[in-house]
């Protein structure tokens, strides 16, 4: 196959399989009143991630899974320089796995209703009370319910080869909770699927869980000094 026609391939057959999974989700959430959207969309959401890397050509190779594989509370952390990090990180989801998003990308098409109604959490990025409330929401199902938060500490892609300046909103969340960091190491996403481009080059993308990191001894007041840790933490495992 040849590049052009291998990269309207993966348009083409990747918004037919979004938009196939992404409406039949929907449907059975919606005529199941709610109850299946946590068992249904976490396997939809897996199928969908798998499925994307398919079309791709991109193969996984997952180290440390034992760090995530019982259902726990807990907060992974990715690091987010490619569009194929969104597909690994869904198809890669651990018991209890649940993804976090922007509330703006309600107004995605196909992936706005996924949003709304799937096992996903919506976080507000202006600040204010409003940002506090999802916040304390976010908390309580995490304890509540043993989720595996699955969340960029950047924000948002990063045309880079080096983590930028985390957010705080993870290392907020884990203080909150109690809940420890597993932090998920992303290694080669982003020369298959550089930022900016809307098609894959096929191959293989490394995948690493690395130990929890416990939060017993968050506060506010260290928050940003535990976060830069962790970048640098990210770029030794980058430069390995």
């Amino acid at each position: 196959m040849t590049g052009a026609l291998r990269r309207l391939w993966q348009l083409v057959a990747g918004w037919l399989v979004t938009a196939a999974l992404g409406l039949s989700l929907c449907a059975l959430i919606i005529l199941s009143f709610g109850l299946l959207s946590e068992v249904v969309g976490r396997a939809f959401l897996r199928a969908w991630g798998r499925s994307m890397l398919w079309i791709a050509g991109v193969e996984v190779v997952v180290e440390g899974w034992e760090h995530v594989a019982e259902r726990a509370p807990r907060i992974v952390t990715f690091n987010h320089a490619s569009t194929l990090d969104n597909f690994i990180v869904n198809a890669l989801l651990p018991p209890g796995g649940t993804p976090v998003a922007r509330r703006s990308a309600l107004w995605v098409p196909i992936m706005g209703l996924v949003l709304a109604l799937g096992p996903i959490l919506l976080v507000d990025r202006r600040g204010g009370a409003r940002a506090r409330a999802t916040l304390d929401k976010a908390a309580r199902r995490i304890r509540d319910e043993a989720l595996s938060v699955v969340i960029a500490p950047e924000g948002t892609r990063r045309g880079a080869d080096k983590p930028s300046r985390f957010k705080l909103g993870a290392f907020e969340l884990a203080r909150v909770t109690g809940a420890p960091i597993v932090p998920l190491v992303i290694l080669g996403a982003d020369q298959l699927m550089p930022y900016g481009r809307l098609t894959a080059t096929p191959g293989r993308v490394v995948v690493r869980f690395l130990p929890p990191i416990p939060s017993d001894d968050l506060t506010s007041e260290n928050l940003r000094a535990r976060a830069d840790a962790l970048r640098e933490r990210y770029r030794q495992e980058m430069r390995r």
